[in-house]
């Protein structure tokens, strides 16, 4: 339970670990949009079929990953490697189902900390080299999908 209340206590830095990842994200999305609209040069949307709005979509993308990118490496921070695949399933699935910014930090979180003690438990030597890379992050996307 100590090492519950120490990835708690270090929340700060698992979420700067995830918001550090996610800034140039944000930062190519915003512009990629913004260039689009000072192109089209009617300050809205550009219409569809102008490389205005190939453009504007190319943004768009971009910020659509700012989320399960923070999920991502928030549960990273706390897992390491293994928490990669578990915290972007959950910040996918935080945008599917309408959970947005918060849900991308629970499920960070959560798939963090179900990957850490995943990684704690004792496996056959024949199993310890596949955990890292299949078992953990599987176990831990099913918990983390789950739970959302």
């Amino acid at each position: 339970m100590n090492e519950l209340a120490g990835i708690f206590k270090d929340t700060r830095k698992h979420l700067m670990n995830g918001v550090s990842h996610m800034i140039p994200f944000v930062v190519t999305g915003g512009i990629l949009m913004a260039v689009a609209v000072m192109a089209y040069g009617q300050g809205g949307v550009p219409p569809e079929g102008t490389w205005m709005a190939t453009l504007w979509n190319f943004g768009s993308t971009a910020l659509n990953l700012m989320v399960p990118v923070l999920s991502a490496y928030i549960a990273a921070s706390i897992a390491d490697r293994a928490g990669i695949c578990p915290g972007f399933v959950g910040g996918m699935i935080s945008i599917s189902v309408g959970a947005g910014f918060l849900g991308g930090i629970v499920t960070g979180l959560l798939g963090g900390i179900v990957c850490y003690y995943l990684k704690k438990v004792k496996v056959p030597k024949a199993l310890s080299s596949i955990m890292p890379i299949m078992i953990i992050p599987i176990v831990g996307s099913l918990v983390t999908m789950g739970f959302m």
